[in-house]
């Protein structure tokens, strides 16, 4: 995984958009030929016994069905995922765009929350257009949830300018006892570290945001435009290495990279993570430093 994606980058530099997305495609179907199919019964183990989602429990889900296999519709992933945490739980998803389209977004269009689709994958599209999703009308890092508290999680993200602070879901994930987990990614893709950036009592150890704000003219699920101020992130941001800081720094119960018949999920417990990450950039440690 970890190979595919020093290749993904460097194709993206040195080849023309289409070439590369062309060449990009062949090689997700060369490594998804080599992938395990995944039943049903074994990916409701691997969601329960693995990666610890329960009844009642609070979920933060990232995903690639590039990188997963399985023998049933996708969509019935979604089913899966509800019929495990049930009527009392809440599930959420990325459901932003790359920054070149958010920059197009900020420049010259609006960002609408029921229309604008993501660039995140089947998963978290398929649930924003479900009845009773809700998305977060933070353009830089919306989220979509769907569930007993979704709309509690997202409502109050637009009025955070710093995208991962504490009106965000990401912060809401510590409050309510939440996880987040991978399905078919590993922890380069888990952004609830920057919540430790965005919510840093003190000064944090480098510039993660813009000092200057940048505003997007949002579009709501009531079709009100509104203005939405965001600091996007400082390019500091780039030089990191989540997984390598996790697996120096963090103990395996709070968050760790799996590996399943050759398929990378990851979990996390929202709560202690944030308490272990802030207590470690208190010493200059972060996943910046790793």
């Amino acid at each position: 995984m970890a190979l595919l994606y020093q290749i993904n980058t460097l194709l993206k530099r040195f080849f023309p958009e289409k070439m590369y997305k062309n060449i990009r495609l062949k090689l997700l179907k060369i490594n998804q030929s080599r992938l395990h199919t995944f039943t049903e019964e074994e990916m409701k183990r691997i969601l329960t016994e693995e990666l610890g989602i329960a009844e009642g429990a609070t979920v933060f889900i990232h995903s690639s069905m590039n990188q997963l296999k399985i023998d049933f519709p996708f969509f019935k992933l979604i089913r899966l995922l509800q019929d495990i945490v049930g009527q009392e739980g809440t599930l959420l998803f990325p459901c932003w765009q790359n920054a070149e389209d958010l920059k197009t977004y900020a420049a010259h269009s609006i960002f609408d929350v029921r229309r604008t689709p993501t660039s995140l994958g089947l998963l978290p599209e398929f649930v924003r257009r479900q009845k009773g999703a809700y998305r977060s009308l933070s353009p830089f890092n919306s989220v979509t949830a769907i569930g007993k508290n979704a709309r509690e999680m997202i409502k109050d993200h637009h009025l955070d300018e710093l995208s991962c602070g504490v009106k965000s879901p990401f912060y809401k994930l510590t409050e309510a006892g939440g996880i987040i987990v991978g399905i078919g990614v590993s922890t380069r893709y888990l952004t609830f570290v920057h919540c430790i950036e965005d919510t840093f009592p003190g000064k944090f150890p480098m510039q993660t945001r813009e000092t200057e704000s940048t505003i997007f003219n949002v579009k709501t699920a009531e079709n009100e435009v509104v203005e939405v101020s965001v600091k996007l992130p400082h390019t500091n941001i780039a030089h990191r290495n989540i997984p390598a800081f996790l697996k120096k720094n963090i103990k395996p119960d709070i968050a760790c990279d799996l590996k399943i018949k050759g398929t990378s999920f990851f979990k996390a417990d929202a709560k202690r993570l944030y308490q272990k990450m802030q207590e470690l950039a208190k010493k200059g440690i972060t996943i910046y430093s790793a």
